[in-house]
């Protein structure tokens, strides 16, 4: 009963998954710019937009689809209980850990 709105915010949210056809359009894009039109069908349409006029490259591509990400997960924790925001939190550091490592890593071989 305490989590009915955040099942029902994670139930919505699973509505915009990518579905095996985007996955398909995607394998079969032979660029960038096909892969980001694929994209813009989709839920990420909005974290691709560009308005200064420059290109996107792939590095930022990720950055912005994690964007997504990180803005669903801050959605869901900030409507959580105590238990399970505690619960999402601890799930939290094994990425910040993960994120660290590939920082170090990214440093040492430039």
């Amino acid at each position: 009963m305490t989590d009915g709105f955040t099942e029902a915010t994670l139930r919505g949210l699973s509505k915009s998954f990518l579905k095996e056809e985007d996955y398909q359009a995607l394998v079969s894009c032979n660029s960038l710019e096909e892969f980001k039109l694929v994209l813009d069908e989709t839920d990420y349409g909005k974290y691709l937009l560009v308005n200064d006029g420059s290109k996107m490259d792939s590095i930022e591509l990720k950055q912005r689809l994690y964007l997504k990400l990180r803005d669903e997960l801050e959605y869901v924790m900030s409507n959580a209980t105590d238990e399970l925001a505690t619960f999402m939190q601890f799930m939290m550091h094994y990425y910040q850990i993960e994120n660290v490592i590939a920082f170090i890593s990214g440093v040492k071989n430039n």
